[in-house]
């Protein structure tokens, strides 16, 4: 069977399964308490199959992946537009640019199969936009028979096109070792009951320049606080931080401050939003965009560290966002 006979035959089976379970919206409630107790575990529950058929997609994402490699397996189920933030990469904006990104990270003539892991993630209100996270095994198998192990995580934000899941913007990071056991109890696992985010329905269009204009505050914040202040002033009362060898699950204020800890006024922690996603309920979202970690020396010389990353968010229920999820990788300096 060819990759898009593949393709085509699984998308179908997870398009006429998620129309079953976003078909719309539960009926109006009556006023009774017992009727409105009955509406509540209904869309509950909608969300909750939604929320596996989302974890489906990127089940199927991984089969494609280990089926045709990371190259075409990854790319069969993306946007047009979709977003890459891999090592070293910087930005990189649709398939076939994405595409060319993807070869070049690519050992030379080794046989490449990517064994992936899901850990978890969350499904917006309305069941327009998700993301998920988990981990990577890549085992790359030269010429001469010797075998090079690569070990990561990925984060990806998926946006609802039609009856289907397809990623929206995605961030792999490497590291030469396996994760750590997960963390039970942490709310975004599988397991877990989700980020839990409060919705408040608008335009995406708007919805995605109120998210730009939250990262921008919180940018604005790590300039004039320093980012161990920032950190933890913007984060939900859980967050992870994504790094190459694990997901840092971490709850509550003391343990984020814990993590950022370290600043002082020698460096500068800056960055850019360039893109936001959201869904219609604007309750779940992410930002992307690039970062310049600045170090003054004390003969007064620069050096500039420069970065992608990407962000998610969580609508809180007095209306602002807090992020959910951070993490990023190396990228070359601008250009001039």
């Amino acid at each position: 069977m060819t990759l898009t006979s593949s393709v085509h035959a699984a998308l179908a089976v997870l398009a006429l399964s998620l129309g079953a379970a976003c078909g719309g919206p539960p009926s109006a409630a009556e006023p009774a308490a017992a009727a409105r107790s009955a509406a509540a575990a209904e869309q509950k529950s909608s969300h909750a199959s939604a929320r596996r058929l989302l974890f489906a997609a990127d089940a199927l994402h991984a089969t494609l992946i280990q089926a045709f490699g990371p190259v075409d397996g990854w790319l069969a189920l993306t946007t047009e537009d979709v977003i890459y933030l891999g090592p070293d990469a910087g930005i990189v904006r649709g398939r076939g640019a994405v595409r060319a990104a993807l070869v070049a990270g690519q050992p030379v003539g080794a046989r490449i199969s990517v064994k992936r892991t899901l850990a978890g993630g969350d499904l917006s209100a309305d069941g327009s936009f998700g993301f998920t996270f988990g981990w990577f095994e890549q085992t790359a198998r030269a010429a001469d028979g010797s075998v090079a192990v690569t070990h990561g995580t990925y984060t990806a934000c998926w946006r609802r096109v039609g009856a289907l899941f397809l990623v929206e913007a995605d961030l792999a990071k490497v590291y030469p070792l396996a994760h750590d056991p997960v963390r039970e109890g942490f709310p975004l696992l599988v397991s877990g009951p989700g980020a839990q985010g409060t919705p408040r329905p608008g335009e995406v269009a708007d919805l995605r320049a109120g998210l730009l204009d939250a990262d921008r505050q919180f940018e604005a914040d790590s300039l004039a606080e320093g980012y161990s202040q920032a950190f933890v002033d913007h984060a939900a009362p859980f967050a992870m931080p994504i790094g190459g060898k694990n997901f840092y699950f971490l709850e509550g204020a003391p343990e984020i401050a814990a993590f950022y800890a370290g600043w002082t006024p020698a460096e500068t922690l800056a960055w850019t939003p360039r893109f936001a996603g959201t869904g219609a309920s604007g309750d779940l979202g992410y930002t992307a965009g690039t970062s310049d970690d600045a170090y003054t020396n004390p003969d007064g010389s620069v050096d500039h560290y420069y970065g992608t990353y990407l962000t998610l968010w969580r609508r809180e229920s007095g209306g602002g966002w807090r992020w959910i999820a951070d993490g990023g990788n190396d990228s070359p300096p601008p250009s001039p």
